[in-house]
C-alpha cells in the first residue's frame, strides 16, 4: 500500500478561551485581573478562540491542500485593545503605563541577564521583542480554501476563559 504523503500546516495565533490548565494565554489574564498598575508595551497581537482554532483544524483535515499553510487568526489588535478587553472581562481596570520604544533595548538585556543567571524561560529577548512588534496576520487563506471564519471576539474568547479559570480554580 502506498503511503499517503498529504502534509498540511495549521498555524494558530495566540490562542484564548476555556480549557487552559497550563494558563498559557491565561497568565496574561490572571496578571491583568490582579494588578493595580500595568505596563502596557507598544505593539500588538493576532488573537483566536480555542474552538475556532478546533474547527480550523478539522476543516484543514478536510478541505485542505497538501502543502499549504493555514493561518488560523482572529483579530489583530494592539496590546493597549488587549489589555482593555482583557480588563472589561476581568471587572479589574488597572492604571496603564505606556512602554516607550526607546525601552526595548533596556528591556532585552535585563530579560537576557534574567535568562542567563536566573534561568527565567518566561521574559527572553525575543519575548521583549515581541511587545514591541505589530504581530498581525491574515486568515484569508483558511477562509477561502477552508471555509472557516472565526465565530468568537476575542472579548468572548476572554470571557469564555475568565469563566473557565474561576470555575476550575485558577483564577
Amino acid at each position: 500500500a502506498a503511503l499517503d504523503r498529504t502534509v498540511i500546516v495549521v498555524n494558530p495565533t495566540t490562542v484564548y478561551g476555556p480549557g487552559d490548565r497550563t494558563l498559557n494565554s491565561g497568565t496574561l489574564v490572571l496578571k491583568i485581573a490582579r494588578s493595580v498598575v500595568l505596563p502596557v508595551p507598544p505593539g500588538g497581537s493576532n488573537v483566536v478562540d480555542v474552538d475556532d482554532v478546533v474547527e480550523g483544524i478539522l476543516a484543514a483535515g478536510e478541505r485542505g491542500q497538501s502543502g499549504r499553510r493555514y493561518l488560523l487568526g482572529g483579530e489583530n489588535l494592539t496590546f493597549a485593545q488587549i489589555f482593555d478587553r482583557v480588563a472589561g472581562a476581568v471587572g479589574n481596570h488597572p492604571m496603564k503605563v505606556p512602554v516607550s520604544n526607546w525601552m526595548r533595548a533596556p528591556m532585552a538585556r535585563a530579560a537576557w541577564i534574567a535568562t542567563r543567571v536566573l534561568g527565567n524561560r518566561f521574559l527572553t529577548p525575543q519575548i521583549v521583542g515581541d511587545l514591541f512588534a505589530f504581530k498581525y496576520y491574515s486568515n484569508r487563506r483558511a477562509k477561502q480554501e477552508l471555509g472557516w471564519t472565526p465565530r468568537y471576539s476575542f472579548q468572548e474568547s476572554v470571557e469564555r476563559a475568565w469563566n473557565f479559570y474561576r470555575q476550575e480554580g485558577l483564577a
